[in-house]
C-alpha cells in the first residue's frame, strides 16, 4: 500500500513538470468601449490552431470570400466584459 502511494506520488510530482499552459491569443478585438465594441471583420484566410487558446471579445465576422479554419480541439472563450459570451 505504502508502495503504491509512493509511486502514485512520484508520477503526480514528475507528470505535473510536463503540463504546460497553452498560450492564449485575443481576437476579434474590435475598437470602441466595453459596452459596444466595432465588430471586427476578418478579410484574410485564418486558421485557428488546437495548442492555442483564442479569446474572442464583441462580434467577430468572416467575409465571404476568406475562410476560418479551426482544428478540432481549438478552445475558444469568450470575454463576458465585451458580449462575447
Amino acid at each position: 500500500m505504502k508502495r503504491n502511494l509512493s509511486i502514485l506520488l512520484v508520477f503526480l510530482l514528475f507528470g505535473s513538470i510536463f503540463i504546460v499552459a497553452k498560450p492564449k491569443v485575443t481576437i476579434g478585438p474590435g475598437t470602441g468601449s466595453v459596452n459596444f465594441r466595432v465588430p471586427y471583420h476578418q478579410n484574410y484566410n485564418r486558421t485557428l490552431f488546437s495548442d492555442t487558446v483564442y479569446i474572442m471579445t464583441g462580434w467577430y465576422f468572416v467575409d465571404s470570400t476568406y475562410k476560418l479554419t479551426i482544428q478540432p480541439g481549438t478552445v475558444i472563450r469568450g470575454d463576458s466584459a465585451s458580449g462575447g459570451h
